[in-house]
């Protein structure tokens, strides 16, 4: 009988022992995420000032949950300041994938007072870490968003789903780093009377990056790497009204405006229907409509072997068939420049 009420004892002491060690371990934990914070948003980021205001960590006693209350960023060199309610970001006390999420709206305004303004039913994800503890990617899935700018509505889109895997590197983002996007069902309303009509139906593409991303400044670190990095693309899908193609991919990069310069090789499903409504939409003329028709009459089915190839040169989009030689390169639009010291006209 003593030997069951001490080993009674003994029991609930060691209970109690280890409820305050791993309650201890919590607090602790808690404690250095909210000093992590803190310090990071006190650190110097290159041109960028960050604010955080509250810092609450819940989740006793097997998750830690902290959320970051009035998170802005501003950066001076971008004209631009980011702002969002709050964050959550999570991982259980043991270890394992950290999640994060934004449930309050994110808006961004420029230095001229332009805001755009981003709400969504679900924008979250998880950071990748590798077994030694070392940061190897992220994932970011958004469901119902909402894009507005100047409370004006910019584009909706049913799901977005980024990922991005990192190599060993200290850049910010290194050399080799690999990315896939899908989108599904994105609406542009600004697009209701173009070629293709609002809605896009579902945008699929794999990426490889050569050469690294400094890190902050970004527009020093873009700049270095536009003089010899380049983004491969592949795998690509889009759906877009009468427009079909899969797959696209090819070899792109950054012009010293900070425009797309490069390649892209198509191979439309059928691509008369997208010349056609390219065409019905002004958008080219009748007479190349005419000549990138021609691409594809040798064909009775119209579908094509070879695929065309979409140039971005000097901020000209021109499109050519490859080794067919039934069109001459067809100059489409102009993209505007990212850069201040530079814009050009578009459409």
């Amino acid at each position: 009988m003593r030997l069951v009420r001490l080993l009674s004892i003994t029991g609930a002491v060691l209970l109690v022992a280890g409820a305050a060690a791993a309650a201890a371990i919590w607090f602790a934990a808690a404690r250095t995420i909210e000093h992590e914070v803190r310090a990071w948003a006190d650190e110097s980021h290159g041109g960028y000032a960050v604010h955080v205001g509250k810092v609450a960590v819940t989740g006793f006693p097997t998750r830690l949950v902290a959320t970051l209350d009035e998170v802005s960023v501003t950066s001076e060199q971008l004209a631009l300041r980011y702002d969002t309610d709050r964050i959550l970001i999570a991982r259980d006390v043991q270890g394992g994938p950290t999640t994060f999420s934004m449930p309050a709206p994110q808006t961004i305004t420029l230095e001229s007072g332009t805001t755009f303004r981003l709400a969504a039913a679900q924008f979250g994800g998880s950071l990748r870490q590798r077994d030694d503890g070392t940061y190897g990617g992220f994932s970011l899935d958004i469901s119902g968003a909402a894009l507005d700018v100047m409370e004006l509505p910019l584009a909706r889109a049913q799901r977005l789903v980024f990922q991005v895997a990192f190599p060993k590197g200290d850049a910010l983002v290194p050399d080799s780093t690999r990315a896939s996007l899908r989108l599904d069902q994105v609406a542009i309303p600004s697009q209701r009377r173009g070629p293709f009509g609002d809605t896009v139906q579902q945008v699929l593409a794999n990426f490889e990056l050569d050469g690294a991303i400094a890190g902050f400044p970004l527009g020093p670190a873009l700049t270095a790497w536009q003089s010899a990095g380049r983004l491969y693309v592949s795998d690509g899908a889009i759906r877009w009204g009468t427009l079909d193609a899969s797959p696209f991919g090819g070899n792109l990069r950054l012009d010293r405006s900070l425009r797309p310069a490069g390649w892209l090789d198509i191979v439309f499903k059928d691509p008369r229907p997208t010349f056609e409504a390219l065409a019905a939409a002004d958008w080219i003329d009748q007479a190349a409509r005419l000549e990138l028709i021609n691409g594809t009459a040798y064909d009775p089915n119209r579908k094509l072997v070879k695929p065309y190839r979409v140039t971005f040169l000097d901020g000209k989009v021109v499109i050519d068939d490859i080794e067919q030689d039934q069109t001459a390169p067809i100059s489409l639009w102009t993209l505007p420049s990212l850069s201040p010291r530079r814009n050009a006209d578009t459409r």
